[in-house]
């Protein structure tokens, strides 16, 4: 993730943050409590405790996109290499951050049937959202397993690899 985007990224919940503070110190109970109605003032801290929350989320995704994405690409004789990582610039709290990284060939979605259907981006990608919330072993074989039933005895036309990593959060 390169840098100015993490500033960028880290400038706004910073901003957000020390503006909901300031307005907290500087509004008298009674304006809070017009302004925030039912909602009261332990949502307000529930909400910035969730934006200290994301700023370490934050330093923890570039730390570990830092030590395992290289720097630069690769030049590996006889293989093309390329790459592009770039983070969500409208974060939120309401983010949903992905641990899982899925690599495949086109042998997957490109594997037929007994009848000469193609097994398909869009069945593969129903698949790992499926699989998402399960650990790593689990997800290839889910996938595994919905290749083999869909092609049945139809031979592969294509290598089929899947390497499926899944941050332990350990």
């Amino acid at each position: 993730m390169s840098a100015p985007v993490v500033d960028r990224i880290r400038e706004g919940i910073e901003e957000k943050r020390s503006r909901l503070s300031e307005w907290l110190e500087a509004a008298n109970p009674e304006g809070r409590a017009q302004a925030l109605g039912p909602m009261a003032e332990s949502a307000v801290q529930a909400h910035l405790a969730q934006l200290r929350d994301l700023e370490r989320e934050l330093q923890l995704a570039q730390g570990v996109q830092r030590e395992l994405l290289p720097q630069e690409v690769p030049d590996v004789p006889g293989l093309q290499i390329a790459a592009y990582s770039r983070p969500a610039l409208g974060l939120t709290e309401e983010a949903e951050y992905a641990d899982i990284l899925t690599l495949y060939t086109g042998g997957i979605p490109e594997s037929f049937d007994l009848k000469g259907e193609q097994f398909g981006q869009d069945r593969l990608e129903a698949l790992f959202r499926m699989a998402a919330p399960v650990p790593a072993p689990e997800a290839v074989r889910i996938v595994r397993e919905a290749l083999q039933a869909f092609v049945g005895e139809h031979p592969p036309s294509d290598d089929i690899t899947l390497i499926v990593l899944r941050g332990t959060g350990s």
